[in-house]
């Protein structure tokens, strides 16, 4: 308002001296005093403006592109757009919630059950969790396009429906074209394949734990055997497992990233662990303490030398979901537990499962298939009666 009354005086001044002026002369002065005060205008309203934006949170703009990179290997020094988005997993400071991402979505279930199809899928897993990833970004947000990051195709609404048949469960091949994986990172599971050869019986927690390691990993590249591949295994594992009968260990545990929390050592366990206990003493100096599955193995440990702690089962880090319907929830689940100890009417409810898995389901895939099985009910039981530690 004072800079318009300013304008306004300087031009009637202006007037007052026309006669000391031609036109031309007046009207060029003019239009230079005006441009002089119009700046200061702009740059009076431009402060206010900026004042007032610092109390005011304008909501985030919407993206019309949303770049996706969901595998373990970053691309250095990605280029985006002005209108384009990086949604990156294992970028630095970056938190990517799957679960909410595919919420409500045809993929809902796989991202759920990631610990099983990580090793029902190996690296083929994170090309579907690229795959998933994009379509439910553009699933739940309508307004967006998405694309894999390096790729100049992008996927838009209105291309959902040609990919309305692909089932990341079922489907060994993604729907479209994904970067091929040229990483030489590689991520363990633990396997007990020489286990099942020579016991009778398969007994379903040994995959349950395997599964309890296998939720940290990207995907699955390699399987170590609990007997004999810890000693030369490379890469990333979680080892927890029991280990009631002697094991290969390795001179030093510098080679593997590996993760020696939830073990329980027993048996001829224990004579293993007694030969290399060098190794184990200087991981716990140079990594961190080991992690007992319980208190025999934790006073073992400590009797040996070896810095060590209470870790419990790792499977009370897993997060299951509900996999029952409403109306099967809440059932009472008997887990090897015979018909005279308990009451009629608790028998004739209940749910009869067994923790062996049964011996035409011994390959690799079928064990972990039955222990995830196993998990899912437990999840989802109201009461489990055991006769094991691991039901």
């Amino acid at each position: 308002r004072y800079v318009t009354q300013i304008s306004f005086i300087l031009l009637a001044t202006m007037g007052g001296f026309r006669l000391a002026f031609d036109a031309a002369h007046g009207l060029a002065v003019i239009l230079v005093i005006w441009g002089i005060l119009s700046s200061w205008r702009i740059m009076c309203t431009s402060e206010v403006t900026k004042e007032r934006s610092e109390n005011i949170t304008m909501p985030p703009r919407s993206l019309s592109t949303i770049l996706v990179w969901m595998y373990p290997d970053f691309p250095a020094h990605p280029q985006l757009r002005d209108n384009e988005e990086l949604l990156c997993a294992y970028c630095n400071d970056s938190t990517v919630n799957l679960r909410e991402i595919t919420r409500d979505t045809p993929y809902e279930a796989f991202v759920r059950d990631h610990a099983l199809y990580k090793v029902l899928k190996m690296q083929n897993y994170s090309h579907h969790i690229q795959t998933v990833t994009i379509l439910s970004l553009i699933h739940k947000n309508p307004s967006v396009c998405a694309r894999s990051l390096g790729d100049n195709h992008q996927i838009c609404p209105k291309d959902l429906p040609s990919f309305k048949q692909y089932n990341p469960i079922n489907d060994t091949n993604t729907p479209f074209e994904l970067p091929p994986l040229h990483s030489n990172l590689r991520f363990n599971a633990m396997s007990y394949d020489s286990r099942v050869r020579v016991a009778a019986d398969a007994n379903s927690d040994d995959e349950v734990q395997a599964l309890a390691g296998v939720q940290f990993m990207p995907h699955v590249t390699n399987f170590v055997d609990i007997n004999t591949g810890l000693s030369t295994a490379k890469g990333s594992l979680v080892a927890n497992a029991r280990y009631g009968s002697p094991f290969a260990i390795p001179e030093s545990f510098s080679g593997t990233d590996a993760v020696l929390t939830s073990i329980q050592v027993s048996a001829g366990g224990k004579d293993s662990v007694s030969d290399k206990v060098a190794a184990f003493r200087d991981y716990a100096t140079t990594v961190g303490p080991v992690g007992a599955r319980d208190m025999v193995t934790l006073d073992f440990l400590r009797q040996k030398g070896i810095i060590s702690y209470l870790s419990l089962c790792l499977t009370l880090t897993m997060t299951l979901g509900q996999h029952a319907s409403k109306d099967s929830r809440g059932i009472v689940v008997v887990v090897d537990v015979e018909e005279r100890y308990l009451p009629q009417a608790v028998w004739k409810k209940a749910t009869k499962l067994k923790c062996n898995i049964p011996k035409d389901r011994h390959n690799r895939d079928w064990r972990y298939r039955y222990a995830f099985e196993l998990l899912s009910t437990y999840a989802d039981a109201k009461v489990v009666i055991t006769s094991h530690i691991h039901a």
